[in-house]
């Protein structure tokens, strides 16, 4: 740690800003980056997920759709066969062929001979709601049309009716549906009856197996269909009982919801992430689920983070410009300043440690050297004052002694100047008189 701390100490100046700077602005870059990211991440994943539960309750639908309408088309496939059998035998008896009561006869076996599923079965009632037909003998011949269904059936006489019923021996009514269609001779409404635990029996999955593969989600998502038993009913790729995977197992377990698992199809090399969205159809025991590839679904994602990457290395490197610039405005003033303190310095340098790599400690130092520099030439100035005023002392002395000197000679010299200049005066006086006279001699 002090390794460290020292070697960071002793970095240059400019460096420091420019990894100071960098450090700054790429963590904003980073965190607004991240926070981008995560705000694309959840939308994707909640369109996603929003998607993938639509699709599958789409899905659930068209199948209970494409159920409900292979039923209907069972039923109605039924009723309207045995009425074309009943006008046949019909036409018999009105040849005279046999009896109406044998035609009668014969239809009533035919259809009390059939199954619809395990337990449906044909009947027939007339206008008046009495039951003409039946497999459970201790309902024939009684009158049913107080039953709400029995109403519709006399009012409508054809068409597609949901109800429930029991019949002798059951603990309870269970939900039944049926298709009706009317034979007018006889005035027998003949209806094809099933209950409706048992629609599974008349479902014809390839009825409606391409419409359910159509459903798609994704490049190669699709939807399936598993049964309460783990046996694939409907796939795009795939058949058999998968009771056994743990997908399975989860779906059969958690009956609804969302999960995520590995998934090899038969013609791929390795297991790939999936996300399915799973419901269940209660009435026929199924389960359907869309399902995706997590890589596929989630690819806006993938090209958000290219560009988010690219968008960072870009700005990184914007940055490190940015920063090299500003560092670099930073610190030429001050190696300026340095540069110019070293060149005051001259050529000693006794404090000045010019290899330090610190622009701070460099000018620091080159600092502290002006200033040695400064205080020896003011000790020299000072010296050089000290001796001036020696001198000046020494002048003022030989000054002193000089004026003595002249004093005394002064006035060793004051009297007989004096006296010279007395005489001086007087023979100026006499050459002037004589001058006087030498005049008035040559006027004369």
């Amino acid at each position: 740690m002090t390794d460290i701390k020292r070697f960071i100490a002793g970095m240059p100046l400019h460096y420091k800003l420019f990894c100071a700077y960098t450090m700054i602005f790429a963590s904003i870059w980073l965190v607004s980056t991240a926070l981008v990211y995560a705000m694309a991440y959840r939308t994707i994943s909640a369109r996603v997920d929003s998607e993938l539960s639509n699709t599958t309750t789409a899905l659930r639908n068209l199948v209970e759709t494409c159920a409900s309408t292979a039923i209907k088309n069972t039923l109605k496939a039924s009723a309207q066969r045995n009425r074309e059998m009943i006008s046949s035998i019909y036409a018999k008896a009105l040849k005279g062929e046999i009896s109406m009561e044998q035609a009668k006869a014969q239809c009533t076996e035919i259809l009390l001979s059939q199954k619809i599923g395990s337990t449906g079965y044909l009947y027939c009632v007339d206008s008046k709601g009495i039951v003409q037909v039946h497999p459970f003998p201790g309902v024939l011949g009684r009158d049913v049309s107080e039953y709400n269904f029995i109403k519709q059936q006399i009012k409508k006489k054809q068409g597609y009716i949901e109800y429930d019923w029991r019949n002798p021996g059951d603990p309870a009514a269970r939900p039944k549906a049926l298709y009706m269609t009317y034979f007018e001779p006889w005035d027998w409404i003949i209806s094809a009856s099933s209950y409706r635990s048992e629609f599974l029996d008349l479902v014809n999955v390839d009825d409606f197996r391409d419409t359910v593969l159509a459903l798609n989600f994704g490049k190669s998502g699709y939807s399936f269909v598993v049964d309460v038993d783990g046996n694939m009913i409907i796939h795009p790729k795939t058949k058999g009982n998968f009771s056994d995977t743990d997908s399975i197992k989860t779906i059969l377990r958690e009956k609804e919801g969302t999960m995520r698992y590995k998934w090899q199809n038969p013609d791929e090399h390795r297991p790939r992430e999936k996300i399915v969205c799973f419901m269940p159809i209660p009435e026929y025991g199924w389960f359907v689920g869309s399902s995706g590839y997590v890589d596929e679904m989630y690819a806006p994602i993938s090209r958000i983070r290219n560009v988010l990457v690219i968008t960072f290395i870009t700005g990184v490197a914007a940055i490190i410009a940015l920063s090299l610039w500003l560092s670099s405005i930073i610190t030429k003033p001050l190696s300026s300043l340095t540069d110019r303190v070293v060149k005051a310095c001259g050529e000693e340098k006794p404090e000045c440690d010019l290899e330090q790599r610190n622009e701070i400690r460099k000018l620091t130092d080159c600092f502290n050297c002006f200033v040695v520099k400064i205080e020896d030439y003011q000790s020299k100035l000072k010296e050089s004052l000290a001796q001036k005023e020696e001198a000046m002392h020494q002048l003022s002395i030989t000054n002193e002694e000089l004026e003595e000197i002249v004093f005394a000679s002064s006035h060793d010299l004051r009297s007989p100047l004096v006296s010279l200049a007395g005489f001086s005066h007087e023979l100026e006086v006499s050459c002037g008189k004589l001058q006087e006279m030498i005049s008035n001699t040559h006027c004369d």
